[in-house]
Protein backbone atom coordinates (compact mmCIF):
# COMPACT_ATOMS: atom_id res chain seq x y z
CA UNK A 1 0.00 0.00 0.00
CA UNK A 2 1.40 3.20 -0.90
CA UNK A 3 1.59 6.00 1.66
CA UNK A 4 -0.99 8.69 1.47
CA UNK A 5 -1.32 11.85 -0.50
CA UNK A 6 -2.06 13.45 3.17
CA UNK A 7 1.24 15.33 3.70
CA UNK A 8 1.51 16.60 -0.14
CA UNK A 9 -2.25 17.03 -0.70
CA UNK A 10 -1.98 19.47 2.95
CA UNK A 11 0.92 21.41 0.75
CA UNK A 12 -1.75 21.81 -1.97
CA UNK A 13 -4.72 22.57 -0.14
CA UNK A 14 -2.87 25.36 1.59
CA UNK A 15 -1.35 26.52 -1.72
CA UNK A 16 -4.70 26.33 -3.30
CA UNK A 17 -6.66 27.99 -0.84
CA UNK A 18 -8.62 31.41 -0.79
CA UNK A 19 -8.68 31.78 2.91
CA UNK A 20 -5.95 34.66 2.61
CA UNK A 21 -8.49 37.38 0.65
CA UNK A 22 -8.98 40.65 2.05
CA UNK A 23 -12.64 41.85 2.28
CA UNK A 24 -14.81 44.66 2.57
CA UNK A 25 -18.33 44.51 0.65
CA UNK A 26 -20.70 46.18 -1.98
CA UNK A 27 -22.81 48.91 -1.36
CA UNK A 28 -25.74 50.03 -3.21
CA UNK A 29 -24.24 52.65 -4.62
CA UNK A 30 -21.23 51.05 -5.75
CA UNK A 31 -19.26 52.34 -8.64
CA UNK A 32 -20.16 51.47 -11.88
CA UNK A 33 -18.31 50.00 -14.28
CA UNK A 34 -15.76 51.71 -16.74
CA UNK A 35 -16.33 53.10 -19.51
CA UNK A 36 -15.16 51.05 -22.52
CA UNK A 37 -12.12 53.89 -23.09
CA UNK A 38 -11.15 53.73 -19.24
CA UNK A 39 -10.36 49.21 -19.70
CA UNK A 40 -6.75 48.78 -20.96
CA UNK A 41 -6.03 46.32 -24.01
CA UNK A 42 -8.12 47.29 -26.52
CA UNK A 43 -8.99 44.23 -29.13
CA UNK A 44 -5.86 42.24 -28.29
CA UNK A 45 -7.62 41.91 -24.78
CA UNK A 46 -10.44 39.28 -25.80
CA UNK A 47 -11.55 35.98 -24.92
CA UNK A 48 -11.77 33.05 -27.28
CA UNK A 49 -15.50 33.37 -27.80
CA UNK A 50 -15.36 37.36 -28.55
CA UNK A 51 -12.58 36.25 -31.36
CA UNK A 52 -14.41 34.08 -33.06
CA UNK A 53 -17.37 36.24 -32.96
CA UNK A 54 -15.10 39.35 -34.73
CA UNK A 55 -14.37 36.15 -37.00
CA UNK A 56 -9.94 36.94 -36.78
CA UNK A 57 -7.79 34.18 -38.02
CA UNK A 58 -7.41 31.19 -36.51
CA UNK A 59 -3.32 32.08 -36.24
CA UNK A 60 -3.73 35.37 -34.32
CA UNK A 61 -5.22 33.30 -31.35
CA UNK A 62 -3.13 30.63 -30.90
CA UNK A 63 -5.63 28.02 -32.73
CA UNK A 64 -5.94 24.89 -34.45
CA UNK A 65 -3.87 26.94 -37.42
CA UNK A 66 -0.51 28.23 -35.55
CA UNK A 67 1.47 28.23 -32.29
CA UNK A 68 2.12 32.30 -32.28
CA UNK A 69 2.07 34.42 -28.88
CA UNK A 70 -1.93 34.03 -27.64
CA UNK A 71 -4.06 37.41 -27.59
CA UNK A 72 -4.40 38.54 -23.75
CA UNK A 73 -6.83 36.04 -22.36
CA UNK A 74 -8.94 38.86 -20.59
CA UNK A 75 -12.55 39.91 -21.04
CA UNK A 76 -13.86 41.46 -23.73
CA UNK A 77 -15.04 45.01 -23.78
CA UNK A 78 -18.42 43.75 -23.10
CA UNK A 79 -17.92 42.17 -19.94
CA UNK A 80 -20.90 40.35 -19.57
CA UNK A 81 -22.32 38.71 -16.06
CA UNK A 82 -21.64 35.23 -14.84
CA UNK A 83 -24.69 32.92 -14.56
CA UNK A 84 -25.11 32.66 -18.05
CA UNK A 85 -26.48 29.27 -18.25
CA UNK A 86 -26.48 28.15 -14.60
CA UNK A 87 -28.02 29.42 -11.37
CA UNK A 88 -25.83 31.73 -9.20
CA UNK A 89 -27.26 30.70 -5.90
CA UNK A 90 -28.19 27.36 -4.70
CA UNK A 91 -31.24 26.26 -5.30
CA UNK A 92 -32.35 23.21 -3.36
CA UNK A 93 -33.25 23.28 0.67
CA UNK A 94 -31.04 21.86 3.40
CA UNK A 95 -30.93 17.83 2.82
CA UNK A 96 -32.85 16.36 5.96
CA UNK A 97 -30.96 14.04 7.27
CA UNK A 98 -30.72 13.08 11.54
CA UNK A 99 -27.96 12.65 13.52
CA UNK A 100 -26.68 9.03 13.98
CA UNK A 101 -25.24 7.82 17.72
CA UNK A 102 -22.06 8.84 18.56
CA UNK A 103 -21.40 5.12 20.27
CA UNK A 104 -20.34 3.47 17.29
CA UNK A 105 -17.53 1.06 16.63
CA UNK A 106 -14.84 3.11 14.95
CA UNK A 107 -11.87 0.64 15.40
CA UNK A 108 -11.92 -0.06 11.14
CA UNK A 109 -11.09 3.30 10.64
CA UNK A 110 -7.47 4.01 10.43
CA UNK A 111 -6.36 6.54 12.66
CA UNK A 112 -6.12 9.02 10.33
CA UNK A 113 -9.18 8.77 8.92
CA UNK A 114 -10.75 9.18 12.10
CA UNK A 115 -11.84 12.39 12.54
CA UNK A 116 -13.26 12.88 9.09
CA UNK A 117 -15.78 9.77 9.86
CA UNK A 118 -16.41 11.46 13.72
CA UNK A 119 -17.26 14.66 11.18
CA UNK A 120 -19.73 12.51 9.46
CA UNK A 121 -21.77 11.10 12.58
CA UNK A 122 -21.70 14.49 14.42
CA UNK A 123 -22.99 16.84 11.69
CA UNK A 124 -24.19 14.96 8.88
CA UNK A 125 -26.08 18.28 6.99
CA UNK A 126 -22.06 19.61 6.59
CA UNK A 127 -20.89 16.43 4.15
CA UNK A 128 -21.79 15.38 0.67
CA UNK A 129 -20.12 11.71 0.28
CA UNK A 130 -20.17 9.61 -2.28
CA UNK A 131 -18.19 6.13 -2.48
CA UNK A 132 -18.16 3.24 -4.90
CA UNK A 133 -16.26 0.58 -6.47
CA UNK A 134 -17.17 0.76 -10.45
CA UNK A 135 -19.57 -2.22 -11.08
CA UNK A 136 -20.85 -2.35 -7.93
CA UNK A 137 -22.60 1.31 -7.25
CA UNK A 138 -25.75 0.44 -5.37
CA UNK A 139 -23.44 -1.21 -2.53
CA UNK A 140 -21.58 2.37 -2.45
CA UNK A 141 -21.65 4.42 0.41
CA UNK A 142 -23.96 7.94 -0.14
CA UNK A 143 -24.15 10.99 2.17
CA UNK A 144 -26.80 13.85 1.37
CA UNK A 145 -25.53 12.74 -2.38
CA UNK A 146 -27.31 15.25 -3.87
CA UNK A 147 -26.57 17.87 -1.57
CA UNK A 148 -25.63 21.33 -3.30
CA UNK A 149 -22.62 22.46 -1.17
CA UNK A 150 -19.28 24.62 -1.72
CA UNK A 151 -16.92 23.03 -3.68
CA UNK A 152 -13.56 24.94 -4.05
CA UNK A 153 -11.21 24.10 -6.18
CA UNK A 154 -12.93 21.04 -7.67
CA UNK A 155 -14.90 22.81 -9.55
CA UNK A 156 -11.65 23.05 -11.84
CA UNK A 157 -12.59 20.07 -13.07
CA UNK A 158 -15.03 21.55 -15.66
CA UNK A 159 -12.54 24.16 -16.77
CA UNK A 160 -9.94 21.13 -17.46
CA UNK A 161 -12.82 19.54 -19.65
CA UNK A 162 -13.91 23.12 -21.65
CA UNK A 163 -10.26 23.13 -21.98
CA UNK A 164 -9.60 19.60 -23.47
CA UNK A 165 -12.79 19.88 -25.90
CA UNK A 166 -11.38 22.91 -27.37
CA UNK A 167 -8.07 21.64 -28.04
CA UNK A 168 -9.85 18.50 -29.63
CA UNK A 169 -12.08 20.78 -32.19
CA UNK A 170 -9.42 23.20 -33.15
CA UNK A 171 -10.33 25.90 -31.17
CA UNK A 172 -7.07 26.22 -29.36
CA UNK A 173 -3.42 25.44 -30.15
CA UNK A 174 -1.55 23.88 -26.87
CA UNK A 175 1.63 24.87 -28.28
CA UNK A 176 0.73 28.53 -28.88
CA UNK A 177 2.90 30.65 -26.44
CA UNK A 178 1.27 32.68 -23.68
CA UNK A 179 2.74 36.08 -22.35
CA UNK A 180 4.18 34.96 -18.82
CA UNK A 181 2.54 38.93 -18.35
CA UNK A 182 -0.80 38.43 -19.62
CA UNK A 183 -1.23 34.72 -17.22
CA UNK A 184 -0.07 37.06 -13.91
CA UNK A 185 -2.83 39.84 -14.76
CA UNK A 186 -5.17 37.09 -13.06
CA UNK A 187 -2.89 36.76 -9.74
CA UNK A 188 -3.63 38.57 -6.53
CA UNK A 189 -0.52 38.80 -4.80
CA UNK A 190 -1.23 37.22 -0.83
CA UNK A 191 -4.54 35.41 -1.99
CA UNK A 192 -3.38 31.58 -2.36
CA UNK A 193 -0.25 31.08 0.00
CA UNK A 194 2.21 31.00 -3.01
CA UNK A 195 0.56 28.61 -5.13
CA UNK A 196 0.83 30.68 -8.35
CA UNK A 197 4.27 31.54 -7.54
CA UNK A 198 5.43 27.85 -6.83
CA UNK A 199 3.60 26.93 -10.49
CA UNK A 200 4.94 29.55 -12.28
CA UNK A 201 8.95 28.42 -10.22
CA UNK A 202 8.35 24.90 -11.09
CA UNK A 203 7.63 25.60 -14.30
CA UNK A 204 10.66 27.32 -14.89
CA UNK A 205 13.38 25.28 -13.44
CA UNK A 206 11.68 22.36 -16.07
CA UNK A 207 12.81 25.06 -18.98
CA UNK A 208 8.90 25.66 -19.65
CA UNK A 209 9.48 29.64 -19.61
CA UNK A 210 11.31 31.36 -22.15
CA UNK A 211 12.05 33.97 -24.05
CA UNK A 212 11.72 37.81 -23.60
CA UNK A 213 9.15 38.67 -23.27
CA UNK A 214 9.04 35.41 -21.21
CA UNK A 215 6.34 32.90 -22.52
CA UNK A 216 5.25 29.55 -21.97
CA UNK A 217 3.20 26.83 -23.59
CA UNK A 218 -0.28 27.40 -23.32
CA UNK A 219 -0.50 23.34 -22.53
CA UNK A 220 1.07 24.00 -19.08
CA UNK A 221 -1.20 26.28 -17.72
CA UNK A 222 -3.61 23.28 -16.69
CA UNK A 223 -0.90 21.62 -15.60
CA UNK A 224 -0.54 24.40 -13.06
CA UNK A 225 -4.34 24.43 -12.58
CA UNK A 226 -4.39 20.41 -11.58
CA UNK A 227 -1.39 20.15 -10.18
CA UNK A 228 -0.63 23.36 -8.00
CA UNK A 229 -4.55 25.16 -7.97
CA UNK A 230 -3.20 28.03 -9.21
CA UNK A 231 -6.41 30.09 -9.51
CA UNK A 232 -4.80 32.84 -12.17
CA UNK A 233 -4.30 29.45 -14.22
CA UNK A 234 -7.74 28.75 -14.07
CA UNK A 235 -8.91 32.39 -15.32
CA UNK A 236 -6.73 32.61 -17.69
CA UNK A 237 -8.74 29.01 -18.93
CA UNK A 238 -11.90 30.65 -17.48
CA UNK A 239 -11.73 33.89 -19.63
CA UNK A 240 -9.93 32.11 -22.48
CA UNK A 241 -12.93 29.89 -23.32
CA UNK A 242 -15.65 32.31 -22.27
CA UNK A 243 -18.22 32.32 -19.01
CA UNK A 244 -20.63 30.85 -21.14
CA UNK A 245 -18.26 27.83 -22.21
CA UNK A 246 -17.98 27.21 -18.75
CA UNK A 247 -21.25 26.81 -17.92
CA UNK A 248 -22.61 24.70 -20.30
CA UNK A 249 -19.23 22.20 -20.25
CA UNK A 250 -21.20 21.52 -16.38
CA UNK A 251 -24.22 21.15 -18.06
CA UNK A 252 -23.46 19.35 -20.97
CA UNK A 253 -21.89 17.21 -18.68
CA UNK A 254 -25.31 16.48 -16.94
CA UNK A 255 -24.67 18.51 -13.36
CA UNK A 256 -28.40 19.30 -12.07
CA UNK A 257 -27.07 20.46 -9.07
CA UNK A 258 -24.26 22.70 -10.53
CA UNK A 259 -24.30 26.79 -9.50
CA UNK A 260 -22.21 28.47 -11.88
CA UNK A 261 -18.66 29.04 -11.38
CA UNK A 262 -16.54 32.68 -11.70
CA UNK A 263 -13.80 33.75 -11.74
CA UNK A 264 -11.95 33.44 -8.71
CA UNK A 265 -10.09 36.65 -9.06
CA UNK A 266 -13.63 38.23 -9.20
CA UNK A 267 -14.68 36.24 -5.95
CA UNK A 268 -11.85 37.78 -4.17
CA UNK A 269 -12.52 41.27 -5.53
CA UNK A 270 -16.64 41.04 -4.84
CA UNK A 271 -16.01 39.67 -1.28
CA UNK A 272 -13.84 42.77 -0.61
CA UNK A 273 -11.67 46.00 -2.70
CA UNK A 274 -10.50 49.08 -2.41
CA UNK A 275 -13.78 50.71 -3.96
CA UNK A 276 -15.89 50.02 -0.62
CA UNK A 277 -16.44 50.65 2.63
CA UNK A 278 -19.43 49.05 3.97
CA UNK A 279 -18.99 46.42 6.23
CA UNK A 280 -18.47 42.91 4.20
CA UNK A 281 -20.98 40.32 5.72
CA UNK A 282 -23.37 42.91 4.74
CA UNK A 283 -22.43 43.07 1.18
CA UNK A 284 -22.32 39.30 0.53
CA UNK A 285 -26.06 39.94 2.18
CA UNK A 286 -26.52 42.62 -0.61
CA UNK A 287 -25.39 39.64 -2.98
CA UNK A 288 -27.68 37.15 -1.67
CA UNK A 289 -30.43 39.88 -1.98
CA UNK A 290 -29.51 40.58 -5.64
CA UNK A 291 -27.93 37.51 -7.56
CA UNK A 292 -28.08 39.49 -10.30
CA UNK A 293 -25.96 42.03 -8.82
CA UNK A 294 -23.30 39.74 -7.89
CA UNK A 295 -23.83 38.40 -11.64
CA UNK A 296 -22.61 41.04 -13.15
CA UNK A 297 -20.15 42.50 -10.52
CA UNK A 298 -18.01 39.67 -9.98
CA UNK A 299 -17.14 40.11 -14.09
CA UNK A 300 -17.00 43.45 -13.60
CA UNK A 301 -14.56 43.34 -10.91
CA UNK A 302 -12.27 40.51 -12.79
CA UNK A 303 -12.30 42.90 -16.13
CA UNK A 304 -11.05 46.14 -13.51
CA UNK A 305 -8.25 43.84 -12.57
CA UNK A 306 -7.14 42.77 -15.57
CA UNK A 307 -7.51 45.56 -17.44
CA UNK A 308 -7.23 48.76 -15.60
CA UNK A 309 -3.71 49.23 -14.42
CA UNK A 310 -4.82 51.70 -11.71
CA UNK A 311 -7.18 49.78 -10.18
CA UNK A 312 -4.66 46.58 -10.04
CA UNK A 313 -2.08 48.51 -8.43
CA UNK A 314 -4.09 50.25 -6.09
CA UNK A 315 -5.99 46.95 -4.51
CA UNK A 316 -2.50 45.58 -4.23
CA UNK A 317 -1.84 48.07 -2.11
CA UNK A 318 -4.83 48.19 0.15
CA UNK A 319 -5.10 44.23 0.22
CA UNK A 320 -1.71 45.06 3.28
CA UNK A 321 -4.57 46.41 5.75
CA UNK A 322 -6.90 44.05 6.36
CA UNK A 323 -7.34 41.78 9.12
CA UNK A 324 -7.11 38.25 9.15
CA UNK A 325 -10.38 37.98 11.28
CA UNK A 326 -12.46 39.92 8.91
CA UNK A 327 -11.04 38.37 5.78
CA UNK A 328 -11.86 34.75 7.80
CA UNK A 329 -15.41 36.00 8.59
CA UNK A 330 -16.78 37.10 5.22
CA UNK A 331 -14.82 34.39 3.28
CA UNK A 332 -16.86 31.64 5.42
CA UNK A 333 -20.16 33.47 4.59
CA UNK A 334 -19.32 33.45 0.49
CA UNK A 335 -18.53 30.26 0.75
CA UNK A 336 -21.46 28.77 2.24
CA UNK A 337 -23.70 30.94 0.30
CA UNK A 338 -22.38 31.90 -3.32
CA UNK A 339 -19.12 29.91 -4.36
CA UNK A 340 -19.65 27.45 -6.61
CA UNK A 341 -22.08 24.44 -5.41
CA UNK A 342 -22.29 21.10 -6.72
CA UNK A 343 -23.59 17.12 -4.95
CA UNK A 344 -20.53 14.50 -4.71
CA UNK A 345 -22.84 12.38 -6.85
CA UNK A 346 -22.85 14.22 -9.99
CA UNK A 347 -19.14 14.31 -9.68
CA UNK A 348 -18.69 11.10 -8.40
CA UNK A 349 -20.13 9.77 -11.65
CA UNK A 350 -17.80 12.37 -13.38
CA UNK A 351 -14.80 10.60 -12.13
CA UNK A 352 -16.44 7.28 -13.02
CA UNK A 353 -17.06 8.22 -16.16
CA UNK A 354 -13.51 9.56 -16.78
CA UNK A 355 -11.83 6.46 -15.55
CA UNK A 356 -14.17 4.03 -17.45
CA UNK A 357 -13.02 6.12 -20.96
CA UNK A 358 -16.37 8.18 -21.10
CA UNK A 359 -18.03 10.52 -20.99
CA UNK A 360 -16.31 12.55 -23.45
CA UNK A 361 -14.61 11.45 -26.35
CA UNK A 362 -12.05 9.37 -26.15
CA UNK A 363 -9.18 12.01 -27.66
CA UNK A 364 -10.96 14.49 -24.86
CA UNK A 365 -10.49 12.38 -22.23
CA UNK A 366 -6.64 11.47 -22.79
CA UNK A 367 -6.30 14.99 -22.45
CA UNK A 368 -8.39 15.02 -19.21
CA UNK A 369 -6.31 12.30 -17.55
CA UNK A 370 -2.70 13.56 -18.20
CA UNK A 371 -3.48 16.63 -16.40
CA UNK A 372 -6.24 14.71 -13.50
CA UNK A 373 -3.43 12.28 -12.71
CA UNK A 374 -0.95 14.15 -12.18
CA UNK A 375 0.22 12.15 -8.75
CA UNK A 376 1.53 9.20 -10.56
CA UNK A 377 3.80 12.31 -12.63
CA UNK A 378 4.52 14.43 -9.63
CA UNK A 379 5.73 11.80 -6.69
CA UNK A 380 8.11 8.84 -7.52
CA UNK A 381 6.45 5.19 -6.76
CA UNK A 382 2.89 5.67 -7.14
CA UNK A 383 2.97 4.58 -10.73
CA UNK A 384 3.96 1.39 -9.15
CA UNK A 385 0.71 1.32 -6.62
CA UNK A 386 -1.66 2.78 -9.07
CA UNK A 387 -2.70 1.87 -12.72
CA UNK A 388 -4.98 5.30 -12.58
CA UNK A 389 -5.06 7.84 -9.78
CA UNK A 390 -7.22 11.24 -10.31
CA UNK A 391 -7.51 13.58 -8.26
CA UNK A 392 -8.69 17.14 -7.19
CA UNK A 393 -9.22 18.61 -4.03
CA UNK A 394 -10.27 21.79 -2.90
CA UNK A 395 -10.18 24.35 0.15
CA UNK A 396 -11.57 27.17 1.05
CA UNK A 397 -12.49 28.51 4.92
CA UNK A 398 -14.43 26.15 6.49
CA UNK A 399 -15.01 23.94 3.19
CA UNK A 400 -12.28 21.12 2.21
CA UNK A 401 -13.14 18.81 -0.82
CA UNK A 402 -11.70 16.17 -2.82
CA UNK A 403 -12.54 14.16 -5.61
CA UNK A 404 -10.58 10.72 -6.84
CA UNK A 405 -10.59 7.60 -8.84
CA UNK A 406 -8.09 4.97 -8.01
CA UNK A 407 -6.97 1.93 -9.46
CA UNK A 408 -4.28 -0.50 -7.80
CA UNK A 409 -1.90 -2.38 -9.50
CA UNK A 410 -2.93 -6.46 -9.99
CA UNK A 411 -2.41 -8.60 -6.78
CA UNK A 412 1.42 -10.07 -7.30
CA UNK A 413 0.13 -13.35 -6.14
CA UNK A 414 -2.60 -13.78 -7.59
CA UNK A 415 -3.15 -11.52 -10.66
CA UNK A 416 -6.70 -10.16 -9.78
CA UNK A 417 -6.91 -6.48 -9.28
CA UNK A 418 -9.74 -4.79 -7.64
CA UNK A 419 -12.17 -2.66 -9.46
CA UNK A 420 -11.48 0.86 -9.58
CA UNK A 421 -13.14 2.71 -6.82
CA UNK A 422 -14.79 6.29 -6.71
CA UNK A 423 -14.50 8.85 -4.05
CA UNK A 424 -16.05 12.43 -3.78
CA UNK A 425 -15.90 13.57 -0.25
CA UNK A 426 -17.14 17.60 -0.15
CA UNK A 427 -17.43 18.90 3.77
CA UNK A 428 -18.16 22.34 4.62
CA UNK A 429 -19.69 24.49 7.47
CA UNK A 430 -16.22 23.18 9.68
CA UNK A 431 -15.15 25.28 12.74
CA UNK A 432 -12.29 27.41 11.70
CA UNK A 433 -9.54 25.89 13.77
CA UNK A 434 -10.98 22.06 12.55
CA UNK A 435 -10.54 23.42 9.15
CA UNK A 436 -7.10 24.84 10.19
CA UNK A 437 -6.29 21.89 11.58
CA UNK A 438 -7.23 19.65 8.82
CA UNK A 439 -5.32 21.58 6.21
CA UNK A 440 -2.40 19.99 8.02
CA UNK A 441 -3.52 16.66 9.03
CA UNK A 442 -5.97 16.37 5.96
CA UNK A 443 -8.12 13.64 7.62
CA UNK A 444 -11.06 13.34 4.64
CA UNK A 445 -7.95 12.20 2.24
CA UNK A 446 -7.11 9.90 4.49
CA UNK A 447 -10.72 8.61 4.26
CA UNK A 448 -10.90 8.67 0.69
CA UNK A 449 -7.81 6.32 0.32
CA UNK A 450 -8.74 3.80 3.09
CA UNK A 451 -11.82 3.19 0.77
CA UNK A 452 -9.17 3.07 -2.29
CA UNK A 453 -6.79 0.57 -0.87
CA UNK A 454 -8.97 -1.27 1.76
CA UNK A 455 -11.33 -4.15 -0.08
CA UNK A 456 -13.63 -4.37 3.03
CA UNK A 457 -13.42 -0.37 3.88
CA UNK A 458 -16.70 0.49 2.00
CA UNK A 459 -18.57 -1.96 3.57
CA UNK A 460 -17.03 -1.11 7.05
CA UNK A 461 -18.24 2.50 6.36
CA UNK A 462 -21.37 1.60 5.26
CA UNK A 463 -22.24 -0.09 8.57
CA UNK A 464 -20.56 2.49 10.71
CA UNK A 465 -23.10 5.01 9.23
CA UNK A 466 -26.02 3.08 9.52
CA UNK A 467 -26.43 1.73 6.09
CA UNK A 468 -26.34 -1.67 7.16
Amino acid sequence: MMPRLRKVVAVILIAGALAACSVRAPADDAPEGPSTSELEGGSGQATLAATEAADQDDSDQGGGGGAGIAPTATLALDYGECGMVLPILPTQPEPLVVGRPRDVDLSPVPAGARPAVERILEAPLTVSLTAFEMGSEAQGVRVNPTAQVPLASVVKIVHLIAYAEAVTNGEVNPETRVLLDDLNLYYLPGTDQGAHPRAIADLRNRGGISGDPATLALEDIPWMMMRYSSNAATDYIHMLLGQRRIEQTARDLGFTMQTAPCPFLGQYLAIGNHERSIDNLEAIDSYLQDPLFYAQDVMRLTALYTQLDSFREAEIDWRDGASERERRDAWIAFTEDINAQGASAEYARLMADIAAGGPISPTVNQIVRRYLEWPLVAYPGYDEAYLALGHKSGSLPGTLTGIYYGTEVPDEETGERRPTVVVAAFFHGLPFDTYRDWLRTVPYDDLAFWLIDDPAAIDELRVILGGG
